[in-house]
């Protein structure tokens, strides 16, 4: 008597064409043979798989498309992807299945699938970076009208379900950029995709058998038994209907509950950590400065958020809250970021650098490390401030997955031994990024915007000095009687906070008059001013005229000349508010530009100058006078600048105007476009230039000239956005 353990090619083929597989389908496969048993045919896993192919072709014949997933994580594991060579972490099968003749792989870095047919092209290439995306692998299975059969996996595990519960924003997940590196034609490629990830396992992980009972019971799922298990299949349409109706009335559907508060339970699981914090009411500037500006105030983190509690203690303010992973135009925002501990030492155990000391000692949003590293790998981790020996530098990896420690120059020369050890504990997790917003009605709702950022840990004038400036400028203001514009004071973490409000609230940006960026404003430079991206609004005359009255030495440069700082965000396209940005820093065309200590420990409070403050206060709440005092002026050329902004379609084929697509500037990082400021300020400068112009209004050679740029140059980079559907050619 045979084993119900055992089974053949020809019970195979028959039960996958009893759950209705028929010949020319496109079919997804999960698979897991072992649970089958063992095949009559004979012993070992390459006879068993075998058998499958066998009994899969015959089902499917020469016109039909197979497709396997041969997920490997590489960039969740921060290891580089080789389509070719890199094994597949699911059922052995899928390793037996991508080295077969004729099938391809496709090039996502954590979950490719493996294809074979005449459709698989049509699945697999040109994806997007967007895992469970639009027009993802699965996206195209339900356009393509194809099915999902479950060899062995009884149902347990479908990866199509995360796409469904991406796509219908179930609260449970979120989405995660990741980057990493790809080997493509023997050379390394640095990519990123977004992928979508569970809050916290333990409590609301993905659970199928809600779904499987209601699939069953309206007869959506054919499953017949196979060995010891069974091979189950179902259409991608009828799970998709399925899925939808359900989630619209229970988000919890796909996944174990409760149904609870998300961030209660990330609270409850980190520890949040608190940071004692002492302002009295009414604190002066240097009060509020010298109270935050050592906190580790990351993107988004404990540190930032008890500094700005502290600020919202002070004035009446909004605190806007957005969580991790919601798209913000093309941007996602990050995960909350925690360091426990961080440190480098000697193989005898002495400590050479402590997160401890100053948390400008660890990269921010660097991902965990323990262990021993040689001298060159400590190195090519090791960042260090080449203009200042004895600073410490501040770096940042938000978006690339990588550690990293910083330490003085100083230090680094003298580290001659062979191994040292590391130890980073940090953890990402599920947050919200805040934003402070404090508004002061006047009696138009047409408003002007002030903003700065809160970020950059355990420095001062980049930027705590701008927002206690902001802070007492809006006090001030708000005594003010009879004013005329609403006047908004936005307190953030640098361009990712300005990318999440302007996104969240873009029913404000048609009335939004102008702006002023806040910047540096600690020290006794003289003022820079950088205008908005036109350059020759009535608001930039206004601002230059009267500057030059406050400070004779002050100084004016175009668009974007000056740090690139939250203003870009509300100059770029598909936004256009003019804001201008102020700041006191030396110009770039000098030694230590923008200032001496940037970006370091040598931005400290010792440095602070308390004229300076109050000057930079003083000339902000002179600009708002003549914003007040111009009031008709600026709404009519504000309302001319909106008019004139139309597209225009494109005179000549060889000189197309390009449409932007996109709002805000785009996530670089994203599309694997960015450019690293420091390594390459002039091909950074040159790609902003050209991303910041392309509105519909001008042509090609249009920005050419107005970027100063051969037409070849422009075009490339043109022609790098329209691949990522970032921009079309009218």
């Amino acid at each position: 008597m045979r084993s119900l353990y055992h089974y053949n090619r020809k019970q195979l083929a028959a039960a996958l064409r009893e759950v209705g597989i028929r010949s020319g389908d496109i079919v997804f496969s999960h698979v897991s043979v072992g649970m089958l048993g063992s095949p009559e045919e004979g012993t070992g896993e390459d006879v068993a798989h075998q058998i499958l192919w066998d009994a899969f072709w015959e089902v499917l014949g020469p016109e039909g498309t197979w497709i396997v997933p041969t997920y490997s994580y590489s960039y969740c594991k921060n290891q580089i992807f080789n389509p070719l060579q890199t094994p597949s972490s699911m059922d052995p099968f899928t390793n037996f299945f991508r080295s077969m003749p004729a099938v391809r792989r496709s090039l996502d870095p954590i979950f490719s699938v493996a294809g074979k047919g005449p459709r698989a092209g049509e699945m697999i290439e040109n994806l997007p970076n967007d895992c469970f995306g639009e027009d993802c692998v699965f996206d195209r299975l339900i356009r393509l009208k194809g099915k999902i059969c479950d060899i062995g996996g009884e149902f347990q595990d479908v990866t199509f379900i995360h796409y469904v519960e991406q796509m219908h924003g179930v609260p449970y997940r979120y989405k995660k950029l990741f980057s990493g590196q790809m080997l493509l034609d023997g050379k390394l490629k640095r990519s990123s995709i977004l992928c979508s990830a569970p809050v916290d396992r333990s409590h609301c992980d993905s659970d199928l058998q809600r779904l499987k009972n209601d699939a069953f019971k309206q007869k959506l799922v054919m499953s017949v038994k196979v060995g010891r298990s069974s091979v189950i299949c179902a259409s991608c349409q009828d799970l998709w209907d399925l899925c939808s109706q359900n989630i619209k009335s229970d988000p919890w559907y796909l996944a174990r509950g409760p149904a609870v508060d998300l961030f209660s339970i990330e609270k409850k699981r980190t520890e949040r950590k608190q940071f004692r914090i002492e302002i009295p009411p009414k604190a002066s500037m240097m009060d509020i400065i010298r109270a935050l500006w050592k906190l580790p105030r990351d993107i988004v983190s404990d540190g930032y958020d008890d500094a700005l509690d502290a600020l919202a203690a002070q004035v009446p303010m909004t605190i806007h809250r957005y969580p991790t992973g919601l798209s913000c135009w093309t941007w996602v925002l990050p995960e909350k970021w925690t360091c426990e501990e961080a440190y480098l030492e000697t193989m005898q155990g002495k400590r050479l650098l402590d997160y401890r000391d100053n948390p400008l000692h660890l990269v921010s949003y660097s991902l965990p490390f323990a262990g021993e590293v040689s001298r060159d790998e400590l190195f090519a981790h090791l960042y260090v401030d080449r203009r200042i020996p004895d600073a410490i530098p501040f770096k940042f990896k938000y978006y690339d997955q990588d550690w990293g420690l910083c330490c003085t120059q100083r230090l680094k020369e003298s580290l001659s031994d062979d191994r040292y050890r590391v130890m980073i504990r940090t953890r990402f997790e599920f947050g919200t990024l805040k934003v402070g917003e404090v508004l002061i009605p006047g009696r138009s709702d047409r408003s002007f915007v002030l903003c700065a950022h809160l970020c950059h840990p355990h420095m001062v004038n980049d930027n705590i000095s701008a927002v206690a400036v902001g802070l007492d400028v809006i006090r001030e203001l708000q005594q003010r009687k009879n004013l005329y514009f609403t006047y908004r004071y936005l307190v953030l973490p640098e361009t990712i906070g300005a990318v999440a409000y302007l996104s969240q609230n873009e029913i404000l940006i048609p009335n939004m008059i102008g702006g002023l960026s806040l910047f540096a404003l600690g020290l006794d430079h003289p003022f820079g001013l950088q205008l908005s991206y036109s350059g020759n609004t009535q608001l930039d005359q206004c601002f230059k005229e009267e500057l030059k009255r406050c400070d004779p030495n002050s100084w004016f440069v175009g668009f974007p000349s000056i740090m690139g700082n939250d203003e870009r965000q509300f100059n770029a396209p598909g936004v256009r508010v003019p804001m201008l940005s102020l700041s006191r820093i030396v110009p770039e065309d000098q030694p230590h530009s923008p200032y001496y200590g940037y970006h370091s420990s040598y931005d400290e409070i010792g440095k602070l100058s308390v004229r300076g403050l109050e000057e930079s206060k003083s000339v902000i709440l002179r600009l708002i006078e003549k914003v007040e005092e111009n009031a008709d002026r600026l709404q009519r050329d504000r309302d001319a600048q909106r008019s004139a902004a139309k597209p225009k379609r494109s005179l000549c084929a060889d000189d197309p105007v390009p449409l932007n697509l996109f709002k805000g500037e785009v996530f670089l990082s994203r599309f694997a476009m960015h450019v690293d400021w420091y390594s390459d300020r002039v091909s950074n400068k040159i790609l902003f230039d050209v991303m910041h112009a392309i509105d519909g209004t001008r042509s090609l050679s249009e920005i050419s000239a107005e970027c100063r740029l051969s037409f070849d140059v422009t075009k490339k980079i043109v022609d790098e956005f329209c691949r990522n559907a970032l921009v079309r050619y009218q």
